[in-house]
């Protein structure tokens, strides 16, 4: 919800966050099933009154849908715009449950899928570079590696909601996952000193934020993405993979897909063949799943 806020600030649509972050401190204690529910409403809701969000994931989803069977039906880019609000709601909500979840039970609701790339990448003995996506329920994926016994390194943008932050930080940090600002030289090094101690690291590839970025053909058209996770793979030699997560029914699913692994070894430290790669892993996870893509700023400006 925090990104809706951001992206359409007012003094209602204040008043109406300062009743979100509220609510979610009681919802995310109810049994899933009504936590599902509740999303339904919130974020249908949310799509109603939230203009230049829902503008904004409309273009999106319509330029993920064209990109595979031509210019879409409205209604159909309306209905899956509905859906990745109700997403967001959900993942809020997930995430602010976690820290009464325990250990078997996160993994009891997790299926793993291509868990052998991410074993192949750990074996290499250099920790592995995760590349994943706004994408499903996006927290599962951090909870399942320390419960793996695996350290995770995330970089993370800034964010000018102070209560929501807080918020979020609480409920991540009781996950056993190190997180860094995105910008700096420290965040570099947090990441390089992880991927020393033959760890992971998590970075989102779907948006560019802070730092390096290129511009680059996604879904047919030109879009800026972030090259960290490519950079950091060639400066570190640590093998790049895709990861990704979404929802099948009541199960949450992880998938692992190979990047660099997949390539002819001299092409790993090709930062044009090791990005067009990443570029593949995301269209098709996103292709996949778009009404789980959880972005609400325009991706195609250019």
């Amino acid at each position: 919800m925090a990104l809706i806020y951001v992206a359409c600030r007012s003094d209602a649509e204040a008043l109406m966050h300062d009743l979100v972050v509220r609510s979610l401190k009681l919802a995310c204690r109810l049994p899933r099933p009504l936590r599902d529910a509740l999303s339904a409403i919130a974020g249908t809701v949310a799509w109603a009154v939230a203009a230049q969000p829902r503008r904004n994931v409309t273009s999106n989803v319509k330029q993920v849908l064209r990109h595979f069977s031509g210019e879409p039906r409205a209604l159909h880019v309306q209905h899956i715009a509905r859906r990745v609000f109700r997403r967001c709601i959900s993942n809020y909500l997930e995430l602010f449950a976690l820290p009464r979840l325990a250990k078997e039970e996160i993994l009891g609701r997790i299926d793993v899928v291509g868990q052998e790339h991410f074993e192949q990448a750990i074996a290499q003995g250099g920790g592995v570079i995760i590349a994943s996506a706004h994408l499903g329920p996006f927290e599962y994926l951090p909870s399942w590696m320390p419960a793996r016994g695996f350290e995770m390194t995330i970089p993370v943008e800034r964010m000018e909601d102070r209560q929501m932050l807080g918020m979020m930080l609480q409920a991540r940090l009781s996950n056993g996952v190190t997180f860094v600002p995105l910008t700096g030289f420290a965040a570099i090094r947090t990441m390089v000193r992880t991927l020393r101690k033959r760890q992971v690291v998590l970075i989102t590839a779907d948006r560019a934020v802070e730092g390096q970025s290129t511009v680059v053909s996604f879904f047919g058209a030109p879009a800026r993405l972030p090259i960290g996770p490519v950079d950091l793979a060639i400066m570190t030699g640590a093998p790049l993979i895709g990861g990704f997560g979404w929802c099948r029914g009541r199960r949450d699913i992880i998938e692992f897909a190979p990047i660099s692994l997949a390539l002819p070894v001299q092409q790993r430290a090709d930062r044009a063949a090791l990005q067009a790669a990443l570029v593949d892993q995301l269209e098709r996870a996103i292709g996949t799943h778009v009404d789980e893509w959880v972005v609400f700023e325009p991706i195609w400006q250019y």
